[in-house]
């Protein structure tokens, strides 16, 4: 029932604001039905949290909290290529996405680094998402990688070049 999903996620929004888990759900929610601002807020907000885990002050952080944190980082990143707005923002979450450790079922830091060089392209930032590109394959090819992602970052290296 949509209209039911849509009373969760609104009182998810209002009584959880400083929860990453929830904020998560939210941002994800309106990205899949390409409200990307919307989505944008709620994953910037739920992201908060990654500075407690930069300083290892995570004591009070639970492992759900931290794969939620780290999702929003992705997920930020993600927003932004797909709304081409907040690209800078979606680089920062990105390359915060990238030094993360123990990512789990979260999406490999292969597909980081393509949002990532798709972000730069956004950008207008071809030389960075060239050097990004190429070491994505060579990473791919070394060890017989995602062949979806092969793909794309074929398709992305030549788009650049033309």
């Amino acid at each position: 029932d949509e209209e039911k999903q849509a009373e969760l996620v609104a009182q998810l929004n209002e009584q959880f604001p400083e929860s990453s888990q929830a904020q998560f759900t939210v941002g994800f929610y309106y990205q899949s039905l390409k409200e990307y601002e919307i989505a944008y807020q709620a994953f910037k907000k739920a992201a908060h949290g990654v500075l407690a885990i930069n300083k290892q002050d995570n004591n009070a952080i639970t492992d759900s909290e931290i794969m939620a944190i780290h999702s929003a980082l992705y997920q930020l990143g993600r927003n932004a290529v797909f709304s081409e707005q907040h690209v800078d923002d979606g680089i920062k979450a990105m390359t915060e996405y990238l030094k993360q450790d123990n990512l789990g079922e979260l999406p490999s830091k292969n597909w980081g680094q393509y949002r990532l060089a798709q972000l730069f392209i956004l950008n207008k930032n071809l030389t960075q998402a060239e050097s990004t590109l190429l070491d994505l394959k060579s990473k791919l090819s070394q060890n017989n990688g995602d062949k979806e992602l092969q793909k794309l970052v074929k398709n992305a290296l030549k788009s650049i070049k033309t």
